[in-house]
């Protein structure tokens, strides 16, 4: 299910923060959860990211991760404006 048509970075209005923005998305139903595919660093990684509201952050599963998540990998590898910080 589509919600919007096109991904597009809204400015700021004076009702927000200055350093907030708003970027609309198309989002899909996937199983229980809503998903919009982001691309990430340069070059860009395409990645379905599951919208959280209940959250601030967002995390990108790198491929070495040990834990139990499921969902696609970011290669940090691949990058090149990646820094990591451990």
């Amino acid at each position: 299910m589509a919600v919007c048509s096109s991904a597009t970075a809204l400015p700021p209005s004076d009702s927000t923060s200055r350093s907030r923005h708003i970027i609309q998305l198309p989002i899909f139903r996937e199983m229980n959860q809503y998903v919009a595919e982001i691309g990430v660093v340069t070059p860009p990684q395409k990645i379905n990211m599951t919208a959280d509201v209940g959250s601030a952050s967002t995390w990108l599963l790198a491929p070495e991760a040990t834990n139990q998540a499921t969902g696609q990998r970011f290669n940090h590898s691949a990058s090149t404006t990646t820094n990591l910080t451990r």
